[in-house]
Formats: structure tokens, C-alpha cells, sequence
């Protein structure tokens, strides 16, 4: 059950008194309460619960050591706030699941969390971070690591032991590079990189065969390893906003992509072999350098949405073969809403 607490007033004189049954089995308590300092009480009051949610509370206080009572919690929210100090009680909660500590102007990773060794996902997105401790290595639950929005310039060695991990999400740093042990995370299903500094991707990408989404557009990125023909279960792949000048002939190993974004880049041209991806539904190549369309265009059957404007030498595309297709945006008809 789930109880969202904006009146302590009411909840002492009014709500707990008459529902003393319902207030036994109450397992998510999200907070917005009207007078920050009752917060204490109120956790004393909250033994039992599961999730609870202090996020967007402007809070600028530190956090009750009455937090250390709820024994049972397996979610902590306390994303956008203005915390003055790190809260340490929070290593008392060794039973937390997830934690979320995004935008609390952390400087440097909390020492605390080497304890929580039972999470699964872990969010401290858009800090002032600039680096991962090699400690995050015995974080080996996580299913779920999202390090986007920090200054980050590199991921520590140890990050290779984090084998569980589904998402992956190291976008807005400063990375200039992936370490070759990325590979070892063969359990990822998504991987996010977009809005670094890479200028190229390692070959032990290839071993991410679980992958189903890869994004890694608005980098400064070159070429595509030949490795990416490995990832056979991806479904998206946004390279786009790089500075590639071809696709590798490997891409059309990629047979079960639905939506390719591979636009503001350099291209002149794609490999036959795309013909191969015939699971794709949407293709964004405008603002390349596109001379022409290979035939092999017409083997792809499921595409239905194709942005091909500002490739200016292009020739004429025969997009009449695409039976399917709904959206073929073109020099002619260019709509950017449609983006």
C-alpha cells in the first residue's frame, strides 16, 4: 500500500488513529510534508515500510539518525535536494535495493555505499563527480549504474566486476575513451555513452553480446569497430552527431535493429551489407555527405520511416521499392517536426 503523507497534523490526529490496521501494511511512503523538522518523528513512525520517497523536498538539513530504525527499507529517494552533508546513516541500511542520491551536489562518490552491498540499482546522475572509487567493484548486485551528468574523465578497472550490470549509463562526462574491460560486462542490455569525448570504440565491444541498446551519438567518434558484428540482439543504435565518415561492411550482421540513427555525421556512403538489417523499421541518415542509395535498399521491407534531407549530391533515391514505407522525407519535403 502505498501512502503519500503532504499534512503531519492530520496524519497524528486523523489518518494513523483511524487506520491503525492499513498503517501495519504499509510499504511506500512518500513524503511531502509541510514542516521539514517533523521528520524525525515521522520516521519513527514508519518502521515498516519498503520505499520512501524524500525527493524534490529542498531539503538542506541532515537527515535524521531515526533513519537507521527502518530495518525493512529496500528503496531511498533523496534526489534534488540540498543536503550539506551526506547523510552516513544510510550504510545502517544494508537491506537497500536501490538508492537515489541524483542532483545532491555531490562532489566525491559517498564512501558509505562500499557497504550497501545489496543493491541493484544505484543513481547518482548529475552531480559534480570526478571519478568512480575502485571500491564500486564490490557492488556486484547492481543490475542498474547511472554516472550520467557528472565530470567524469575515466571508469575505474574494478567496474569490470560488475557483472550483473543490465544498464549502464556513463552519458554527459568528459570520457575520452573506453576502457577495454567495457567487455566484461556481457550481461548489459543497454549501454548509454552519448555526450562524451570518445573518438573511438574499443574492439571488446564486440563482446557485449547481450546488448539491446546502444546509444553514442554527440561524441567525436571516427569509425565503428568490425566487432560491433556481434551484437546480434541490438535493436537501437544511435551513433549519430559523430564524426563518422563510413559504416563497416559488419553493420548488416545487425539483423534484428529497428531504429538506426546515424545522421549529422560524414557518410557518403552505406555498405551493401545493410540490406542484411531487413528487422529495421527507422533510419535517420540526413545531414550526411550521401552521393547515392545503394540498391540493396530495397531488401529492407519493414522500413517505414526514412529522414534522408540535407545530403545535398545525392542523386535521386527510387523510394517507390519501399512498399511500406510511411514517411520518406526527402530535400523536397523535409518536415523537422517529424524528428
Amino acid at each position: 500500500m502505498t501512502f503519500n503523507l503532504f499534512d503531519l497534523y492530520s496524519f497524528k490526529t486523523m489518518w494513523k488513529p483511524i487506520n491503525a490496521e492499513l498503517w501495519k501494511k504499509l510499504e511506500v511512503v512518500n513524503l511531502w510534508l509541510t514542516n521539514v523538522f517533523d521528520l524525525d518523528y515521522t520516521i519513527n513512525e514508519l518502521a515498516t515500510i519498503k520505499s520512501l520517497d524524500l525527493s524534490d523536498r529542498q531539503l538542506d538539513f541532515k537527515i535524521p539518525l531515526e533513519l537507521e530504525n527502518l530495518k525493512e527499507l529496500r528503496v531511498l529517494n533523496i534526489s534534488r535536494n540540498n543536503l550539506k552533508t551526506f547523510p552516513s546513516v544510510i550504510e545502517q541500511l544494508t537491506n537497500l535495493t536501490a538508492l537515489h542520491l541524483s542532483r545532491i551536489k555531490l562532489k566525491t562518490f559517498p564512501s558509505v555505499i562500499e557497504k550497501l552491498t545489496n543493491l541493484r540499482v544505484l543513481n547518482v546522475s548529475e552531480n559534480n563527480l570526478t571519478s568512480l572509487p575502485n571500491y564500486i567493484g564490490c557492488l556486484a548486485n547492481l543490475r542498474i549504474l547511472n554516472v550520467s551528468g557528472n565530470n567524469l574523465t575515466s571508469l575505474p578497472g574494478e567496474i569490470k566486476y560488475l557483472t550483473n550490470l543490465r544498464e549502464l549509463n556513463v552519458s554527459e562526462n568528459n570520457l575520452t575513451s573506453l576502457p577495454n574491460y567495457i567487455g566484461c560486462l556481457t550481461n548489459l542490455r543497454e549501454l548509454n555513452v552519448y555526450e562524451n569525448n570518445l573518438t573511438s570504440l574499443p574492439d571488446e565491444i564486440g563482446y557485449l553480446i547481450n546488448l539491446e541498446k546502444f546509444r553514442a551519438h554527440k561524441n567525436k567518434l571516427t569509425s565503428l569497430p568490425d566487432s560491433i558484428r556481434n551484437l546480434t540482439k541490438l535493436k537501437v543504435l544511435d551513433v549519430s552527431f559523430n564524426k563518422l565518415t563510413s559504416l563497416p561492411d559488419s553493420i548488416g550482421n545487425l539483423t534484428v535493429v529497428e531504429k538506426m540513427y546515424v545522421c549529422y555525421n560524414e557518410l557518403s556512403s552505406f555498405p551493401s551489407s545493410i540490406g542484411k538489417m531487413k528487422s529495421l523499421e527507422s533510419l535517420y541518415t540526413h545531414n550526411n555527405k550521401l552521393l547515392f542509395i545503394p540498391n540493396e535498399f530495397e531488401n529492407l521491407t519493414n522500413l517505414r520511416y526514412l529522414f534522408i534531407t540535407d545530403n545535398k549530391s545525392m542523386k535521386d533515391f527510387p523510394f517507390q521499392n519501399l512498399k511500406n514505407l510511411d514517411r520518406y522525407i526527402s530535400e523536397l519535403n523535409f518536415d523537422q517536426s517529424l524528428l
